[in-house]
């Protein structure tokens, strides 16, 4: 009996932390309509969680005060790995970042010294101030369920990498392990409050690769063997280009910033080494624009298969600068109506989110906090 009522309570709990997180602030008694929950378990629950600091009211010490997620609550502690660099955070529980921090990663180091520079660049974060949990986001293949990275094509020798044992056994705290993209899909999900229209949303990152993320029924899609969303290493027809993988013409090697760098190159010599640098030349170059639409092409032809095999209700694209991403925006959905021009209703409208590195970060902590609702355990 005393198993069911703890579980009640938790979903209970659960329930009014998502109500305050995606509606703003409301009073007791519109919290027992909109949770469908008694005004005397309401304000039970409340008073433990104002005690906690997650929740405080609008006008304290008001007993028809507003109770709103405090973004002065208790904090989350998140790490994001790049294949160049280590960047920590902690993220408040609005999603705002608190601090950050970044420190260079040599990929070809080894998975070891890489750890090393994971667990130590944590355990400043963790001195500094206690935190409900913890977030890590990494590139590539990456179990969840087991906290287990389990392969990146551009960090050499990077497969089956325990990473949340790792820490549990370094630091002594359970950490939640997930792959960049769909910490990205969950930061727009969850602090960007999508959740609250959406259930169905594709996430496509151009960045040195490819990669996808796919939030289905209101949850992030891990797939069979942990890819689902890994379409930038499908295979496509070209001029035999090698990918990091180890295969030749994956669609990364072509549409990836790389490869566009490199195709301005050949028409700009000199004039750009990255996605904010093809953003800003594209102000004034007309070329720069013509370019990106022939590169975008390639990508818009395998995006339309998913895009029709998903049917989601929007599609956001990422990168590693925002002004790029909606630059491209609108070149994606022209390329990929004409694509599904068969398909009778318009493809969903396609918007730019934040650099990559604030949304891995953002979306690592959310997921944890996301776990905190539903445990109950704050720290």
């Amino acid at each position: 009996m005393a198993t069911e009522q703890a579980r009640k309570r938790n979903a209970n709990r659960n329930s009014i932390l998502r109500a305050l997180h995606f509606d703003g602030a409301l009073q007791r008694s519109a919290l027992s309509r909109a949770c469908h929950i008694r005004k005397s378990s309401v304000g039970s629950i409340v008073d433990e969680l104002l005690g906690i600091g997650i929740v405080r009211e609008t006008s304290p010490g008001n007993s028809r005060s507003g109770l709103e997620i405090n973004p002065a609550g208790p904090l989350t502690a998140a790490a994001y790995l790049s294949t160049e660099a280590l960047t920590f955070a902690t993220v408040q529980p609005d999603g705002q970042i608190a601090r950050a921090e970044k420190i260079a990663v040599n990929p070809a180091s080894g998975q070891e010294a890489i750890l090393q520079k994971l667990c130590g660049g944590l355990e400043k974060f963790l001195a500094r101030e206690k935190v409900m949990g913890l977030g890590v986001a990494v590139p590539g293949l990456v179990d969840p369920a087991r906290g287990v990275s389990l392969h990146a094509a551009n960090i050499p020798n990077w497969r089956n990498v325990p990473v949340r044992d790792y820490l549990r056994e370094k630091l002594g705290i359970d950490a939640v392990i997930e792959n960049e993209a769909r910490c990205q899909l969950w930061s727009a999900a969850w602090f960007d409050r999508l959740l609250a229209k959406y259930t169905d949303v594709l996430l496509v990152v151009v960045s040195r690769g490819l990669v996808g993320a796919i939030l289905q029924n209101g949850k992030l899609l891990t797939g069979n063997r942990c890819a689902a969303g890994e379409f930038g290493h499908i295979r496509v027809e070209g001029t035999a280009r090698h990918c990091n993988c180890g295969r030749m013409n994956c669609l990364e090697t072509y549409c990836g910033i790389p490869a566009l760098v490199e195709e301005i190159e050949k028409i700009r010599p000199g004039s750009v080494a990255s996605a904010g640098d093809i953003a800003r030349l594209s102000r004034d170059d007309p070329v720069i624009p013509n370019i990106l639409d022939r590169v975008m092409l390639r990508l818009s032809r395998v995006l339309s298969g998913i895009v029709a095999a998903l049917d989601p209700q929007l599609i956001l694209v990422g990168s590693p600068d925002r002004e790029f991403s909606e630059q491209i925006c609108p070149i994606l959905f022209r390329q990929i109506s004409d694509e599904c021009c068969g398909i009778p209703g318009a493809i969903p409208q396609i918007v730019a989110t934040d650099s990559e590195t604030e949304t891995a970060l953002r979306g690592a902590a959310g997921i944890v906090i996301s776990k905190c609702f539903h445990s109950g355990r704050f720290g």
